[in-house]
């Protein structure tokens, strides 16, 4: 019986690219949905609060 799946002295190497890939695609997605927002606020004329609260709601993201 082969017993080295059950080994766990051995660990696997790091793949230090995966946060930073990671890290990119989450930055592209919310720089992505900020802009959408920017742009129906615009559009939709939203009142100068309304705007102050998507911007709050963003510096939190």
């Amino acid at each position: 019986m082969n017993t080295s799946f059950f080994n766990r002295s051995h660990k696997p190497a790091l793949d230090v690219r995966m946060p930073s890939a990671a890290t990119a695609l989450a930055t592209a997605l919310l720089a992505d949905a900020i802009t959408d927002i920017a742009v129906v606020s615009r559009e939709l004329s939203l009142s100068d609060a309304m705007v102050e609260r998507i911007r709050r709601a963003e510096d939190c993201l």
